[in-house]
């Protein structure tokens, strides 16, 4: 059974929980090429060529000897029947497959796990509206529109996560048909999520792609909203750990917001 097929949702108290429908394989990373491959040594020694569902920059998660953690599917026409699904990173599993978080995130608004969606009756995936873009999810109820994105998170300093981790321009384009739907009267925001558990906030990254940092702050005052998550994963399964405050805010830059504004933190 391949991993990225239908999972379980389980509750826990008030947690989120997603369990996964194999157990996960730990090998050690040799080294990652090509974009969507990595070679990796197994418990028994032998080398073997995985999938990486990950073609970002991965910065930090690249470590050599790395502990990674794979899932397996054994179907025959798979060239390479194991996917890197997660590397331990200071004493953190960080999830790579940035397949997983659409998944998750559509779960979650399924469920109504998100209180800052709640509302929301309708979900559709990979909506085009827009020329040349396609948008994650659109939210409806009968008299309302909410256009949402995802985008994966890994990548963390000093306890605040960051996006990007490299120049993206696809993330621009998808910021500015945001924040198009916002002009036109609908809602729309951008989901991060942070697959790991050693953040307490979220930023854009400057540092890596100053164009994205800076469309980030002009949406965020035209009243695109801004969530960040942030999500446990072990062998057997994802949590949602909670919302995680959004370090930018209405006003850091000149874009002139609308009457009614987003909100810049989910909670």
């Amino acid at each position: 059974m391949s991993w990225i097929r239908p999972l379980k949702i389980l509750w826990k108290g008030c947690v989120f929980s997603v369990l996964l429908p194999v157990d996960w394989t730990p090998a050690r990373l040799q080294k990652r090429y090509k974009r969507f491959l990595a070679d990796v040594t197994l418990p028994d020694g032998r080398c073997e060529t995985v999938h990486c569902p990950n073609t970002g920059a991965m910065r930090d998660l690249l470590v050599k000897d790395s502990v990674v953690y794979l899932s397996h599917d054994g179907h025959a026409k798979r060239k390479y029947p194991y996917t890197w699904q997660a590397v331990q990173h200071n004493n953190t599993l960080v999830g790579v497959n940035t397949h997983l978080p659409n998944k998750i995130i559509k779960a979650a608004l399924s469920q109504k796990v998100l209180p800052h969606f709640d509302m929301f009756d309708t979900i559709r995936a990979e909506v085009a509206e827009t020329k040349g873009v396609r948008f994650d999810f659109l939210l409806s109820t009968p008299s309302e529109m909410c256009y949402v994105e995802v985008k994966n998170v890994h990548y963390q300093e000093k306890g605040v996560a960051l996006f990007p981790d490299s120049p993206t321009e696809r993330g621009v384009k998808h910021l500015k048909a945001l924040m198009e739907k916002v002009r036109l009267g609908h809602r729309a925001a951008l989901v991060y999520a942070v697959q790991r558990d050693d953040c307490h906030a979220f930023d854009t990254c400057q540092t890596f792609d100053p164009l994205y940092d800076a469309t980030a702050r002009k949406a965020l005052d035209v009243g695109v909203e801004m969530c960040a998550y942030a999500f446990t994963l072990t062998p057997k399964g994802v949590s949602l750990k909670g919302a995680l405050d959004v370090l930018k805010k209405q006003g850091d830059s000149k874009e002139k917001a609308p009457p009614t504004p987003g909100k810049a933190v989910c909670v």
